[in-house]
């Protein structure tokens, strides 16, 4: 629950981040079925993030260097076990940043 971003850079980023849920053993080992959110575990998400439309958990605000985001999730309970016996539910979050400005002080990117 406490999974944050750290801006590592020497200069402020936007963050985005995926979350993946599988069931895995002990030894890393992923079963082909995918847990179903909702019916084999429950989860909820910080409101310092917004879902996109691509799946992605978009940071709502800037990353200045050497700050950390708010935590992604706020909880994640399994609903039911593994459909196999030695798998648990694992959730891996996964992250991306991008320059919130090149040096000149434009976005590093276009809407138009």
């Amino acid at each position: 629950n406490d999974v944050t971003v750290t801006n590592t850079n020497d200069f402020d980023v936007y963050v985005r981040a995926m979350v993946i849920a599988s069931w895995q053993d002990a030894d890393g080992n992923v079963l082909a079925v995918t847990p179903v959110e909702g019916s084999d575990y429950s989860i909820s998400y910080s409101t310092d993030w917004n879902k996109g439309d691509d799946g992605f958990y978009y940071y709502k605000s800037v990353l200045r260097k050497g700050e950390n985001t708010s935590p992604l999730l706020t909880a994640c309970i399994p609903l039911k076990n593994a459909p196999v016996n030695g798998y648990t539910l694992s959730i891996n979050i996964i992250s991306q940043t991008i320059q919130s400005a090149i040096d000149n002080g434009e976005l590093p990117f276009s809407n138009s």
